[in-house]
């Protein structure tokens, strides 16, 4: 069908012109299923070289950020996709995992809640979501979310698993004040 048409319109162009952007695209993506960041980075470096796509800015934006590679270098690569290619629902997504390491909390949670909109129901950036809020401070919203996410443990991967319950322990520790610990001696008062 569409992917086979596909597929030989690529071969097609690339015969043309073996040089062009999307050879980079499609082989920094081949790469990176096989683990090899590096060649993947290195790929998508040249294809941006060639012309500077949208969706390759966006990869290798996500690429650096995965190598912890200079973060300001990946904010200024998706920030130039997103002026290319405005509102799309991964560009916010890579956007905002920069903004969380950057402890830029606020910035994140509105491209997530963007990305969301766009994208649909996404386990990872709901994840995301919820580490926002975390940083942001609001645990009863953190905590609803992780819950959601822990309920769902065969939707996620190890490394997902393993944030939710770390999260989880974090934020079940109810220091006072929290809405969770005033729950808890309202049960109590209640229970006198």
């Amino acid at each position: 069908g569409n992917s086979k048409l596909m597929e030989s319109s690529l071969r097609a162009l690339l015969a043309r012109n073996p040089d062009h952007y999307q050879q980079y695209q499609n082989e920094g993506l081949a790469l990176y299923q096989k683990g090899d960041l590096a060649a993947a980075e290195a790929s998508f470096r040249k294809g941006i070289q060639r012309r500077r796509h949208p969706i390759l800015l966006n990869n290798l934006a996500s690429i650096i950020l995965e190598r912890a590679g200079d973060l300001q270098e990946a904010m200024d690569l998706v920030d130039e996709a997103l002026r290319r290619q405005p509102g799309h629902g991964g560009m916010l997504a890579t956007r905002a995992e920069i903004y969380l390491k950057m402890g830029r909390y606020e910035e994140a949670r509105r491209d997530l809640q963007e990305a969301l909109r766009k994208q649909g129901r996404n386990l990872r950036l709901l994840l995301f979501l919820a580490q926002s809020y975390e940083g942001l401070g609001d645990r009863t919203r953190a905590l609803a979310v992780a819950k959601a996410l822990a309920r769902q443990p065969y939707q996620l991967d190890a490394d997902q698993k393993m944030r939710v319950k770390e999260m989880l322990l974090r934020l079940r520790e109810n220091p006072e004040g929290t809405a969770e610990s005033n729950g808890s001696a309202k049960k109590e008062a209640i229970a006198r």
